[in-house]
């Protein structure tokens, strides 16, 4: 039985602090064996040129057990 879980981020990468913070902690050192949901708005990093998820390599910083979820573009 696999477990997994879901996160709620209203920050998350590229542009975090805060509550995202933790959340990127908790990721990172949760088990392998955990399937981890990451659900949050995407926000450019700001004077880059990267506009999609795919111009982050997520599964390098965290692993293929990790999956990031983008509701929306949020603008600050």
């Amino acid at each position: 039985m696999t477990i997994r879980v879901a996160m709620l981020a209203p920050e998350f990468l590229p542009v975090w602090g805060g509550i995202g913070t933790y959340i990127v902690e908790l990721v990172k050192n949760f088990s392998k064996d955990i399937e981890v949901h990451v659900i949050t708005p995407f926000r450019k990093k700001l004077g880059s040129s990267a506009v999609s998820s795919s111009d982050y390599n997520f599964e390098e910083m965290f692993g293929d057990n990790v999956h990031i979820h983008f509701l929306s573009t949020a603008t600050d």
